[in-house]
């Protein structure tokens, strides 16, 4: 059996979810044996047409002109043009699975499976909300239900929601997602405090933040407003592409207390992860992020809200203190749930056996639950339903 797995990159950086599904094409190539290849549509400047093999897996990386118009003739097209280039890449065999991690991939993986006369199947991440045919009163959503074997979502909350799609719930399947861990050497950590120019003394708080989380930098301010002047022994480490403008602004009254650190190598972020006291994660709907994940590999005890998605990854009161946010007339009480999380980070904070004690139950759950060999067995146990 051959994979064909289509990944959507907004330019050359992998995010999280495509670290999600690089793990699980090299998994898959060395767990089973099938060969892999990962197909990258990537929108840029550049029209360098690449491709890599590395063991069982060929990347190959499309460039779309930055000036591409999404609509659906556009799409139709281009599914065409990509499936003329890759005729001589892709595997001979109608035993293969087209592994669609977006619904925005139809058009691409409607091609490869008409030519292939193969089976396909979507792995749901979150829902994607963004999606809009205007054209020709094409549902790209429903028709990409209809088209897949399953639809995988990495949450029992994700299924839920997707029910209301009229999918059948045979139809759907939970796969939560895994990834491989990495450690850091303990030679090399005192060279991580230096090289962002922390103190080591201090109890590090890293707040991980993602790009355009406004709410999560309004609550990370009402949190964090005057907190250093009754723990000074603590500081407050922001990594990741956060709208650094607005979160300035928002901090500067406690800007003294804050290493702001920006975009830095992934290795190093999981260093500042085995490296910090706590972890806060502000987001208010998650399903399955790798950050969280992260966090839970590296035994990183967490302050988080008690979302749906998150509370299926860390535990109240077992790996993390999950906090519960109120909503009024439809709209999250941001300001109660501000003094809340404050709240549950000083608890955390001033109690270290509580602390200390979140770690073990973390890196468990982490290796039980969530490993990227976890993800790549169900996968193929699903996979093989198809060609029995």
């Amino acid at each position: 059996m051959n994979w064909i797995i289509l990944e959507n990159l907004k330019d050359d950086s992998c995010n999280g979810m495509n670290r999600f599904i690089r793990q699980f094409a090299h998994g898959l190539s060395i767990n089973s044996g099938y060969k892999v290849v990962v197909i990258s549509i990537v929108q840029m400047s550049s029209f360098e047409f690449e491709l890599v093999e590395s063991l069982n897996v060929l990347s190959i990386k499309i460039p779309v002109p930055i000036y591409f118009i999404n609509t659906v003739p556009n799409q139709m097209k281009l599914a065409k043009t990509i499936l003329n280039l890759l005729i001589k890449y892709l595997p001979r065999s109608d035993k293969t699975i087209v592994h669609l991690n977006s619904i925005s991939q139809y058009f691409i993986a409607k091609e490869l499976v008409n030519y292939l006369n193969c089976k396909a199947i979507l792995t749901q991440h979150y829902i994607e909300r963004h999606i809009r045919e205007n054209d020709s009163g094409l549902d790209i959503a429903n028709q990409t239900y209809e088209f897949v074997c399953n639809v995988i979502t990495v949450s029992e909350h994700l299924k839920t929601q997707l029910r209301c799609n009229n999918i059948s719930s045979g139809k759907i399947r939970v796969i939560q997602n895994g990834i491989a861990s990495n450690g850091l050497k303990i030679s090399e950590k005192d060279k991580l405090f230096k090289k962002y120019g922390i103190n080591k003394s201090y109890k590090i708080i890293l707040y991980h933040s993602m790009a355009n989380d406004t709410k999560g930098i309004e609550i990370l301010s009402l949190t964090f407003d005057n907190f250093f002047t009754k723990n000074s022994n603590c500081r407050l480490v922001v990594i990741g592409n956060a709208d650094l403008e607005n979160l300035v602004i928002n901090t500067r009254s406690f800007s003294s207390g804050i290493n702001y650190l920006g975009d830095i190598p992934y290795a190093d972020i999981i260093g500042l992860y085995q490296l910090a006291y706590m972890g806060v994660f502000l987001s208010l709907n998650e399903y399955s992020n790798s950050i969280v994940l992260d966090m839970l590999h590296n035994g990183l005890p967490i302050v988080a809200f008690n979302t749906n998605g998150i509370n299926e990854i860390y535990q109240h009161g077992v790996n993390a203190l999950l906090v519960n946010i109120s909503h009024k007339d439809s709209e999250t009480d941001i300001v109660l749930g501000g003094i809340s999380f404050r709240k549950s980070v000083e608890r955390l904070l001033t109690n270290e056996d509580v602390r200390n004690k979140f770690s073990h139950p973390a890196l468990k759950r982490a290796k039980e639950l969530f490993t990227c060999e976890l993800m790549v067995r169900n996968y193929i146990k699903l996979s093989k339903e198809f060609y029995t």
